[in-house]
């Protein structure tokens, strides 16, 4: 806040994830009573999950107090992803709302082609807020500098193999985990990383780099060939 004022830029809102540290720290709402703190909607949609592995179109409201509610969760399995469909959605949430007496200021939504396109709803409401998903687009430029260099996609495509062949062996899953508990105190997971879930591949190289020297350890200890078998577990 006090930088952005010394270049004389005015923040409306402040957007942050929902990991405890940034809900508490929403109560700068008493400091700054001007401004409005919310918690990101991507990651609160990260919280519905479906068993049934259903495509899911979920809305979420986050009244002006930062608290979240969930609205509905519709499946769409069988639709295409066109932008027509989103606008259809979107068109269904503003009436919805409007018969609920609930108004409406801002819309976000993530960054796929047929959201971005439907953002020229700006037109019909032009008293709304359209706006892309901050995780989502933070998400997206990680997945950009990967691509960016040989090097990149080689570190990203072998550090995902680690991950995957220690999920594959319970047995060296297990090995893992004893050697973090005598170095670390503690178990450090390896997190899969996947395109919807936001930080993941953060999560999953930071979490390979904090487990290094465990991971060195059992390299040393056991020959490639008893390394490439993890079905022997």
């Amino acid at each position: 806040m006090n930088n952005a004022k010394k270049e004389n830029i005015k923040i409306n809102c402040f957007v942050s994830d929902s990991a405890g540290e940034y809900a508490a720290a929403r109560i700068m709402r008493v400091k700054y009573p001007n401004k409005i703190f919310l918690p990101c909607m991507a990651h609160q949609m990260n919280l519905i999950t479906n068993v049934k592995q259903e495509n899911l179109f979920g809305v979420i409201f986050i009244i002006s107090n930062g608290e979240t509610l969930i609205w509905d969760a519709s499946d769409i399995s069988d639709e295409r992803s066109r932008t027509e469909d989103v606008i259809n959605h979107i068109t269904n949430i503003m009436n919805n709302a409007k018969k609920e007496n609930i108004k409406i200021n801002c819309f976000v939504s993530d960054s796929a082609g047929e959201y971005a396109a439907a953002r020229i709803m700006r037109v019909k409401y032009p008293n709304k807020i359209f706006l892309p998903c901050m995780a989502h687009q933070m998400n997206l430029i990680v997945g950009e500098i990967f691509k960016e260099s040989n090097i990149y996609q080689q570190i990203s495509t072998n550090t995902i193999k680690i991950v995957s062949y220690f999920h594959s062996s319970s047995y060296f899953t297990s090995l893992l985990r004893n050697k973090q508990k005598t170095l670390y105190g503690k178990i450090i997971a390896l997190a899969t990383p996947g395109e919807t879930r936001w930080n993941s591949y953060y999560f999953c190289f930071h979490n390979i780099l904090k487990t290094k020297a465990a991971l060195k350890m059992l390299a040393t200890k056991f020959a490639p060939e008893q390394l490439a078998e993890p079905s022997l577990s």
